[in-house]
């Protein structure tokens, strides 16, 4: 699928079509090759995707790219600016990408469509997002362990899980994008937190992306 994020104008009507296309389901398959991807930004935009094998817990390939910021940051319009600079990148990937997963959100959105969801319905692959800070929705807090989780609901429906990926430390907010349900979006969060409490592809994706801006202003 297709969008020219520099010639919107129903936005309103862009972010239900999203929504009602997105699929929270079982993916069909094991999910071993999954993106992390991210963007920070300087006079650019600087998107990185980290393409990691889960089973062998290793990056199999890196793709930066910096594109023209499309869109002034707007809340609850993230995807509109920081979708085209992760499409360019994931376009550029080699592997069979068959999970991403972005800084953001997924169905856990005003209107029900996050970048995680964008980005999944784009490519036509699962994808899930993941923050550090609640969009929408109440939940309860989660125990303090390890894998503890509570469902984030709104509106009545579930969109989320809060989820305690470490010991002592804040916990996450993970949503479904696309083709991928609540419980392997869980899985594979709390398998990938390996050296902080996000996931470790989205984890050097953000460092990667962060280096990117800093190499700029030093000129590099």
């Amino acid at each position: 699928m297709q969008l020219d994020f520099g010639d919107i104008e129903d936005v309103a009507g862009l972010y239900a079509f999203i929504s009602n296309r997105a699929k929270i389901c079982t993916p069909p398959y094991k999910i071993k090759i999954i993106a992390g991807c991210d963007v920070h930004y300087g006079d650019m935009a600087y998107a990185s995707c980290i393409i990691y094998d889960i089973e062998d817990s290793v990056v199999v390939e890196q793709v930066d790219v910096r594109t023209p910021i499309m869109r002034d940051y707007k809340p609850g319009l993230f995807a509109l600016r920081e979708a085209p600079p992760i499409v360019e990148a994931l376009k550029r990937v080699y592997s069979d990408v068959q999970c991403i997963v972005v800084d953001g959100h997924g169905i856990a959105h005003p209107k029900g469509a996050g970048l995680a969801t964008f980005i999944g319905i784009i490519f036509d692959r699962p994808s899930y997002g993941v923050a550090k800070n609640r969009l929408v929705g109440e939940y309860n807090m989660p125990g303090n362990h390890k894998g503890a989780w509570e469902p984030l609901y709104f509106n009545g429906e579930k969109v989320g899980e809060v989820i305690r990926t470490r010991a002592n430390t804040k916990p996450i907010f993970v949503s479904p994008g696309h083709k991928i349900d609540f419980t392997t979006a869980r899985e594979l969060t709390l398998k990938l937190a390996k050296r902080s409490k996000i996931p470790e592809p989205l984890r050097l994706s953000h460092l990667r992306a962060k280096e990117m801006v800093k190499l700029l202003k030093k000129g590099g």
